[in-house]
């Protein structure tokens, strides 16, 4: 099929006429995303879409646009996020299924507790804030456990590059996996801890949290939350667990 040539017009977008020209803000966002895509043809750049793919499920990018001021970005840390992305991890097998859902926050509190786990006042905190929400539906979601040096790191990674990497080989997992986890998790080993990657829930100071499922040498099995600001780093041999990509 022949390719038909787009016409051009004095507005710069091919096959806009300048009187049908978008106007104001819009105007602008089209003509800077159209330029960054010509940018990327001309150098040759991501010719089958996965670097783009991998960038735009990373967040990186959601990230810097919230910025109130891009110039403040820190270009050296945001070039050692996107130089890990180009590592390749290997795929993750699948560890636990879990069911989700149903459940109200409330409820979901009670029923780790009545099973005999205890749950830290951080923890009890992080479901208690608004973004701790459940799915109002049960649905059941498979999980992937690695330690972090698994992932591709060989030195500490930041919160950030962390996360950025486990959007390279799935997701994030929903608030909720914390709790539910912990309730089902019921053999886990003693002296093991698994942390849950996950957006981060403000304490009452406004510093970020996880949530982590504990068992003491004791036997007892905690809920717990820890500190994960952006720059805190991870050690390799800790456990995380993640939403594998399908």
């Amino acid at each position: 099929m022949a390719t038909i040539p787009l016409p051009q017009h004095s507005t710069g977008y091919p096959g806009i006429p300048a009187s049908r020209s978008l106007g104001g803000p819009m105007s602008k966002v089209f003509g800077q995303a159209s330029r960054l895509l010509q940018i990327a043809d001309e150098a040759g750049w991501d010719a089958d879409g996965g670097r783009f793919e991998a960038l735009n499920r990373s967040g990186i990018l959601s990230d810097v646009m919230k910025c109130p001021d891009p110039r403040a970005v820190n270009r050296d840390a945001l070039r050692k996020v996107l130089t890990g992305m180009l590592v390749e991890v290997k795929g993750f097998a699948i560890w636990r299924t879990l069911q989700i859902g149903g459940i109200s926050r409330e409820a979901m509190l009670g029923k780790v507790t009545e099973g005999g786990d205890f749950v830290s006042d951080w923890a009890r905190g992080m479901m208690n804030h608004e973004r701790f929400t459940t799915s109002p539906r049960k649905k059941t979601l498979r999980l992937a456990r690695a330690k972090v040096g698994e992932l591709g790191f060989t030195e500490m990674p930041t919160t950030t590059e962390l996360f950025a990497r486990i959007r390279q080989v799935g997701s994030l997992c929903p608030a909720e996996v914390g709790p539910r986890l912990r309730y089902d998790y019921q053999d886990q080993p003693n002296s093991e801890i698994l942390w849950v990657a996950m957006e981060t829930i403000p304490d009452l100071y406004g510093d970020p949290y996880v949530f982590a499922v504990r068992r003491y040498v004791g036997g007892r099995r905690w809920l717990y939350a820890g500190f994960a600001r952006p720059d805190g780093q991870w050690g390799l041999e800790r456990g995380v667990v993640f939403v594998p990509r399908k």
